[in-house]
């Protein structure tokens, strides 16, 4: 249907469907392709009548779905998500903390006072321990957390570190070590200064548990 000089608009049961615009096309209701190519920026807004507001579907049961909200509109409320059905799963804030299985990374550290933690894992199924589980299948350097500190340079340098690594990985004998690594001023790197070997004995400023006398 034209509507104007240059305007073209696809109309369902009176109802504007599809309609161009001097910026482009304006869609209204569900788009469905069994393949879709975009060259250039997609913009997805006012979902659910939010300005500033988007979101992606994929599925149709139990849908899963990306969803944003912008800091123009929303502020400090702004947020992307990932959930499922009607469930978050996770969730990047306005502050980019990122957040597992919550919404806020309001930490009470006492009955009354909150601080607020750069990433939060809340587990939520009954009768399940909330487990961090760092993996290493290719080699025998094992894990490690990393601490660092932005430098006067503006160089992100690691000044600390906890490692667990494998002394043995035949399975059904499996062991290993967990060590602690700082750095000191002249240090070149993290230097391990204490460890928990496989039987449980604490070695400090040693890495063998073996007595000398004399």
């Amino acid at each position: 249907m034209l509507t104007g000089t240059n305007d073209v608009s696809l109309l369902y049961s009176g109802s504007t469907k599809l309609a161009t615009t001097a910026t482009g096309v304006d869609v209204t209701g569900t788009v469905t392709a069994d393949g879709l190519g975009v060259s250039g920026l997609v913009t997805l807004d006012d979902y659910s009548g939010n300005s500033g507001r988007g979101r992606i579907n994929i599925g149709n049961s139990g849908q899963q779905y990306i969803e944003g909200y912008d800091t123009g509109n929303a502020g400090s409320g702004s947020y992307l998500t990932f959930g499922q059905g009607a469930s978050e799963r996770m969730r990047i804030d306005s502050n980019g903390a990122l957040l597992l299985g919550a919404t806020s990374r309001s930490i009470y550290y006492n009955s009354v006072n909150v601080y607020n933690a750069s990433a939060v894992i809340k587990t939520n199924v009954s009768n399940e321990v909330a487990d961090l589980v760092i993996t290493n299948g290719n080699n025998d350097f094992g894990s490690s957390v990393d601490f660092a500190r932005t430098n006067s340079a503006g160089n992100d340098v690691r000044f600390a570190t906890i490692s667990a690594q494998p002394t043995n990985t035949t399975a059904g004998s499996e062991a290993g070590v967990i060590r602690f690594y700082t750095k000191d001023t002249g240090d070149s790197n993290v230097v391990e200064r204490m460890r928990i070997d496989s039987g449980g004995n604490l070695l400090v400023g040693t890495t063998d548990n073996v007595v000398q006398t004399n």
